[in-house]
């Protein structure tokens, strides 16, 4: 026989002598820290966009609370898309690692999450719906964000609205 030919056994076990392995329950500890930490980051960047200065005035980073809220929602429920909808599929899939970012230069104070897939995406439906459920489900989101959020935030709105009357 050629040697160069010949293809190597593979040992391959039944399946009933396969063990299987009992899954650990899973820390939630590092994504609590990080989406606290991005809470934190986002509080104070929206503080530094209204003007306040919250090294002088801690008390005043709440003045980042609408820029916060209304940011961290928009990206937790992008977020919560692509892991409910990878849950659906029976795919493995961590709940979202947020990033926190300094507020300077970066604006937002965050750069974003992701969340970690764990096995395999076996079907082209499955890669294409959670691949497109995260930013439908933010887009949804956003849109009644800016509508509520913005319009009872913004005064130059109700200053032209009232001007129009």
């Amino acid at each position: 026989m050629n040697q160069e030919h010949e293809m190597p056994a593979l040992n391959i076990p039944p399946i009933a002598e396969v063990e299987v392995q009992p899954q650990e329950r899973p820390s939630y500890r590092i994504h609590v820290i990080l989406f606290v930490a991005t809470v934190f980051t986002t509080l104070l960047a929206g503080a530094l966009l209204e003007g306040a200065n919250p090294l002088r005035n801690p008390a005043s980073i709440a003045q980042g609370i609408p820029f916060s809220f209304t940011l961290m929602i928009i990206l937790l429920t992008h977020e919560m898309g692509h892991y409910l909808t990878a849950k659906h599929y029976r795919v493995s899939a961590t709940l979202p690692y947020f990033i926190p970012a300094p507020p300077i230069p970066f604006l937002i104070g965050t750069f974003g999450a992701f969340i970690r897939m764990r096995s395999p995406i076996l079907r082209k439906r499955a890669i294409l719906e959670i691949g497109a459920s995260g930013p439908i489900a933010g887009f949804v989101v956003a849109i009644v964000a800016v509508t509520a959020v913005g319009t009872t935030v913004n005064t130059v709105f109700w200053q032209t609205f009232a001007n129009a009357i």
